[in-house]
């Protein structure tokens, strides 16, 4: 039997970490700006999700923009700064190393696209890769979820995240 009011508790806590996370929509265009990396305000995440373009994803169809957060890359991005952004973004979910908002936001998407430099319309991005925030103290999850299960070291799947994101642009800038 549940306890009286708690779904309650439960539904405010996830309010208040949906809001949170809204809050640190700035805090993280500002960290992605610092590598040259653009990040959709809520407003244009909401519209690219709601637009319903599809994308190819071995034999199935599905949304190109489904993500939490949507980071744009382009021709000067690298794998690196990508990581380096996942990370940041990570320890914002965590912080000062408490799990409470990590695991409220537990399975939030962060997707990473490609966008030339000069393009302003979102809806022509490409897909690179995405993540799934995973756990609280489970960084090497976190990783897992956009690269698939590793019996790897956590720096090991950064590496290979690193030459993955580095080969999806190099694709994506020569157009295939």
């Amino acid at each position: 039997m549940p306890i009286p009011g708690g779904q309650r508790v439960t539904t405010a806590n996830l309010r208040y970490a949906e809001a949170y996370l809204n809050h640190m929509n700035g805090n993280i265009a500002g960290l992605a700006a610092t590598y040259g990396f653009h990040i959709a305000t809520p407003e244009e995440s909401e519209a690219l999700f709601k637009s319903q373009i599809m994308r190819q994803e071995g034999t199935s169809t599905v949304p190109l923009f489904e993500a939490d957060d949507m980071i744009f890359l382009n021709q000067t991005s690298t794998g690196a700064n990508a990581l380096a952004l996942l990370r940041q973004m990570y320890d914002l979910y965590k912080p000062n190393g408490d799990g409470v908002l990590v695991s409220s936001v537990h399975g939030r998407k962060i997707g990473f696209y490609y966008l030339p430099n000069g393009e302003t319309d979102k809806s022509k991005a490409l897909y690179l890769i995405s993540f799934k925030i995973r756990g609280r103290e489970d960084w090497r999850d976190t990783l897992m979820s956009g690269v698939g299960y590793q019996d790897k070291s956590s720096e090991q799947i950064e590496r290979d995240i690193i030459t993955v994101v580095d080969r999806e642009i190099q694709q994506a800038v020569r157009g295939k």
